[in-house]
């Protein structure tokens, strides 16, 4: 986009000379401009306001931020030891920031269960039925429902 406000004119010669969106987009992405594809599409969608002094400050103050960000990155990444580190504090923040107590408790001596303690203690009802050589058995609370 800076590029494109640096050489405004030859931009708004070269988009009125196309003979269609896709030729334009390929004129800027020739040698002339050297602008990558997602570029060139953001020019041709760019609205005359963005061509103000306002926004070409915006687009400066926009790429000094990422060149900082380029060359920040660039420190980080050239040592491991910086990676590492890096990846320390992220994880100390994290850890800072999510730490809550444990809820339950870990209890070393346990008593082994059976499965009768498994079962639930409640009042049922068992039907006997001539036909069958097994007894079904409902809870007092589906009984009543039907």
């Amino acid at each position: 986009m800076l590029l494109a406000c640096m050489n405004l004119d030859d931009v708004i010669v070269t988009i009125r000379g196309a003979q269609s969106s896709t030729d334009a987009k390929e004129l800027l992405q020739s040698a002339k401009f050297g602008l990558s594809a997602d570029q060139a599409e953001a020019i041709l969608s760019m609205q005359l306001r963005r061509l103000t002094a306002l926004e070409q400050d915006k687009l400066e103050a926009e790429e000094a931020e990422l060149e900082a960000d380029v060359v920040r990155l660039s420190a980080l990444l050239s040592e491991r030891a910086n990676v590492e580190a890096y990846i320390s504090e992220e994880l100390t923040q994290l850890k800072t920031a999510h730490a809550t107590p444990r809820r339950s408790s870990i209890e070393v001596e346990y008593e082994e269960l059976s499965d009768m303690d498994l079962t639930p203690k409640e009042a049922c009802v068992i039907v006997q039925v001539r036909s069958c050589t097994w007894w079904p058995c409902f809870s007092c609370s589906t009984v009543r429902a039907r």
